[in-house]
């Protein structure tokens, strides 16, 4: 996590209040992590709040839990025993590894398919800056008149031997089609009205192993040859909310509010989470919202969980509403604020609910 990013949404936090006439005491009890601030109107209301940031927002579509799994074992476990009993005196051979999977050590199967790594938004995000990089100083092709996207459906970083042969391969067939020598695998389309063609095709990133490992595959789009004199490259990816990062950051927070209930000994004094994402949540808000009623349900010593968010700090006229392109104009006129959507925990247990007027949104 950026310390900058996660000292500046605390200081928006903290502005926010201020500006409503709250007072904000910064919470700092040394070493031990503690929550950020205490929040008091001076009157009636006092609460804690701890801020924190998501900065890996996405990750890969879709997850498979460990429950998935469990299934698969038990599943292939009945089948064989059945097999072997309809074939008695016959031999089963298994493929490399499914032995392990069916009927390996317990603890280790656990371990394994519990602690998946997940592809993530930060780790996809320092492999578009290197792919980048260094695409854009390969004298081979980055004077060619094209304009390359790479679009990833599930954030998968491959490793150094997959990447580099990746390079290899984009630079061969953006030579090839320079020079008018059109592989088999890419589609060519001649746009109207130009020149230009565009070319899409699939590159397989990284290969199954075994049963239980998955394939990755990248969409490529070139399109050229352009005006420019230079090579462009364009790079997306997409993919679910990260839930586990969500949780892991509320788990989290949750343990600092506690510290500070015992240290100032005010365990009724109502909590809440100030949850913050480094990118946009799109439209995923419904599935946001569903974890966040979960995750209410599932600790009934927090408060509230708050989700901050940035809006235009003014209202569209008519026209601007109405109009696709008058809209952007007003979204770059006006300053943008910021805005809370507060859910409150209905299932408290020795916690105090936070007053719903602390919040001027919704």
């Amino acid at each position: 996590m950026s310390k900058l990013k996660s000292e500046e949404t605390e200081k928006e936090v903290r502005e926010y209040f201020e500006a409503a006439g709250w007072s904000v005491e910064k919470l700092d009890l040394g070493k031990e992590s503690a929550a950020d601030f205490l929040i008091s109107n001076g009157r009636t209301i006092s609460f804690f709040c701890e801020v924190k940031t998501i900065e890996s927002v996405r990750a890969d579509l879709p997850y498979t839990p460990i429950e998935y799994f469990r299934e698969e074992r038990k599943k292939r476990q009945i089948e064989i025993q059945k097999w072997k009993i309809e074939n008695p005196g016959t031999q089963l051979i298994l493929r490399p590894g499914e032995w392990e999977f069916i009927y390996g050590n317990e603890i280790e199967f656990e371990k394994k398919y519990r602690q998946r790594s997940r592809n993530t938004e930060t780790s996809f995000r320092n492999f578009i800056s290197r792919l980048t990089d260094d695409l854009l100083r390969n004298q081979t092709i980055n004077n060619l008149p094209y304009r390359l996207r790479v679009d990833s459906d599930d954030l998968f970083v491959p490793n150094s031997a997959e990447y580099d042969n990746f390079i290899k391969w984009l630079e061969s067939e953006i030579i090839a089609i320079d020079q008018g020598q059109i592989g088999w695998m890419w589609h060519d389309q001649k746009l109207p009205y130009s020149s230009s063609h565009l070319y899409t095709s699939f590159y397989n990133i990284h290969e199954a192993n075994n049963e239980n490992d998955i394939k990755h595959k990248f969409q490529i789009t070139l399109e050229g040859p352009t005006t420019s004199d230079h090579l462009g490259v364009d790079i997306f990816f997409y993919g679910g909310l990260n839930l586990d990062a969500i949780t892991s950051n509320v788990n989290k927070g949750i343990k600092q509010l506690q510290v500070i209930a015992d240290r100032i000994n005010l365990q009724n004094l109502p909590r809440i989470i100030v949850l913050a994402f480094e990118s946009g949540i799109g439209f995923d808000w419904e599935q946001l919202s569903e974890h966040i009623q979960w995750l209410l349900a599932s600790h009934p010593t927090l408060s509230a969980i708050a989700i901050l968010d940035h809006v235009p700090g003014g209202t569209p006229t008519k026209e601007e509403h109405d109009d696709f392109l008058k809209w952007f104009k007003f979204l770059e006129r006006v300053p943008w604020v910021i805005s809370f959507t507060v859910y409150h925990n209905l299932n408290l247990i020795n916690v105090a609910p936070l007053p719903k007027d602390v919040f001027n949104d919704m």
